[in-house]
């Protein structure tokens, strides 16, 4: 059986590697992205499954729009993977210097933002016989794991996120959800830098394993090779 995909922030790097592997195993795939000219790559090569939506997802109005674009198509997606991210930088200033509107706009699209998705997107996952929400995490979003300097923005988010998906994965089980959050790995992309050891590629491979092989809901908080994380 066909297995639609909706993924956010799929211009560039992990999310964009991500649609690419999903399309490559032959699943109809939702590209969501603010630019959509940089995805007409995907939409090129798979023009029979890759389904570009113009969305933003600290906009209302926009992820309003992009789920009536996406009714268009159907009425039911399987799997829902937020991945529309910011990194405000990796400097960790002194304290007087923090600037807390970066927390502000981190929090927009790193938390905010998936919470708006999934309350629009809801209803079509209440469709699927076994709907899945995967929201894109980081390790540095573990409190457990702070050993060192941070950046306050990101790492802060990122913990909310994952608060974010535990409430959610309580509070949709009894509608037959999951919900879980994974670490992609540090990957060589805008956010991640050069020095990174693992492609986007690489991280998208295993992000869809675990995505297919996920069914319990134990060790809700894991890396792209499948490793459960402390939150």
């Amino acid at each position: 059986m066909s297995i639609t995909i909706c993924i956010t922030g799929t211009s560039r790097g992990i999310g964009k590697a991500l649609a690419r592997e999903c399309l490559l195993q032959g699943y109809r795939v939702f590209t969501c992205a603010r630019n959509l000219s940089q995805i007409n790559d995907l939409e090129n090569e798979f023009p029979k499954h890759c389904i570009p939506i113009k969305m933003d997802v600290t906009n209302e109005q926009s992820v309003q729009e992009s789920k009536t674009a996406i009714l268009r198509h159907t009425s039911c997606i399987d799997i829902l993977v937020n991945n529309a991210a910011i990194h405000t930088g990796d400097a960790v200033p002194e304290l007087s210097a923090i600037n807390t509107q970066e927390l502000t706009d981190s929090f927009e699209v790193n938390t905010t933002g998936v919470l708006r998705v999934i309350k629009m997107l809801h209803s079509l996952l209440k469709k699927s016989k076994h709907p899945k929400i995967v929201n894109i995490s980081s390790i540095m979003g573990s409190i457990a794991q702070v050993v060192g300097p941070r950046n306050y923005a990101y790492s802060v988010s990122k913990a909310a996120l994952n608060m974010l998906t535990k409430i959610l994965d309580h509070n949709l089980t009894p509608e037959g959800f999951l919900v879980f959050c994974m670490h992609p790995g540090w990957v060589r992309t805008d956010m991640g830098g050069p020095h990174a050891p693992y492609s986007p590629e690489q991280s998208a491979q295993g992000i869809l394993k675990q995505i297919l092989n996920k069914s319990d809901h134990n060790d809700l908080f894991l890396d792209f090779q499948g490793t459960p994380l402390d939150w």
